[in-house]
């Protein structure tokens, strides 16, 4: 019964990633350092009223 079942061809899809050996953690440092400018009061009545 089985072997008469109708069957779809499938495939098979790889994919291969290669490890960064860099871990980014100059730019997450430079993200994480430049959060100072939304505690900035002006800037926040400025965007508030816009």
């Amino acid at each position: 019964m089985i072997s008469k079942l109708p069957l779809k061809r499938t495939g098979v899809v790889l994919f291969v990633v290669r490890e960064s050996p860099d871990n980014f953690s100059d730019l997450t440092k430079a993200s994480e350092s430049t959060l100072e400018f939304r505690d900035n009061p002006i800037d926040c009545e400025e965007w508030n009223g816009a």
